[in-house]
């Protein structure tokens, strides 16, 4: 499916090639490799977090009338909400590899620690607060009393 091909292209990527350097991936110490994976999980993680409170999110809660308003930005919100799949794909197959690795001992996957568990966590958590405080700002009576184009 094209989010295996999403997570192993990701994979493959967290280790950054560098070609003015001499310096090899094989050469990178297993630690420093881990430390990389953790801050390109953190970054992904983040980036899923802007894309939908500070693009998606602020986009549909401006209503109808301003999307036919502002027909630029169709295609571009299509594209993020695009993105936004399969970045969420991809961290659903990460779940899956961390809970997998999590029940074999004998075979360790490369690169996953308890830090990145821990980065997983707290991206998860930080959206789930976030929806809830959009949900309890969209309970305000404000919003019942606008016109329905505007919602």
């Amino acid at each position: 499916s094209s989010c295996r091909y999403i997570i192993m292209s990701a994979s493959s990527t967290a280790v950054p090639e560098k070609r003015d350097s001499k310096v090899k991936e094989s050469d990178l110490s297993t630690a420093k490799r881990k430390k990389m994976m953790v801050k390109e999980v953190r970054a992904h993680q983040q980036l899923i977090t802007e894309i939908e409170f500070e693009w998606l999110r602020q986009w549909c809660i401006q209503g109808q009338r301003h999307a036919r308003l502002h027909p630029f930005w169709h295609r571009p919100i299509e594209r993020l909400q695009e993105s936004y799949k399969q970045l969420e794909c991809f961290s659903l197959i990460a779940i899956q590899i961390l809970k997998d690795s999590s029940m074999t001992v004998e075979k360790k996957t490369p690169g996953v620690s308890e830090d990145i568990f821990d980065v997983m966590i707290e991206g998860i958590e930080e959206r789930m607060r976030l929806r809830v405080a959009w949900h309890e700002r969209l309970q305000d009576p404000i919003f019942a009393s606008l016109p329905p184009e505007t919602q």
